[in-house]
């Protein structure tokens, strides 16, 4: 599955797509907003805000990491504080919130803020 991250202002050098590991990689799952509180009388009372892109978090792994992917995301994430990031089902905004490279594996942490 292909993910892409880069710039919303043009930059040659801020753009990166990922051939992400669907396996191993957790970029499909969603959730609603829902809290529950329980009442004295034993029941619960549910508030369901909805659904929101800004509450998805994207865990991307690719293995084996190219040098230019790792060199494009050390970029990416020391001079952009918010980027477009395209996934199958949608483009949004998001912020890189960490990569890590564990032996040849690289894991990035994508918090997604909205739809672009």
């Amino acid at each position: 599955m292909k993910i892409a991250l880069g710039t919303k202002t043009f930059d040659p050098s801020g753009a990166i797509v990922f051939d992400c590991d669907v396996a191993t990689s957790d970029i499909e799952n969603i959730e609603r907003r829902v809290q529950r509180t329980r009442l004295l009388s034993g029941g619960v009372y549910l508030n369901d805000s909805g659904y929101s892109p800004g509450d998805r978090t994207l865990r991307i792994k690719v293995d084996p990491a190219p040098a230019d992917v790792l060199e494009t995301l050390d970029y990416l994430i020391k001079n952009y504080s918010e980027l477009t990031v395209v996934t199958p089902d949608g483009a949004y905004l998001g912020v890189i919130k960490q990569k890590y490279v564990t032996g040849s594996v690289l894991t990035a942490n994508v918090y997604l803020t909205g739809a672009a």
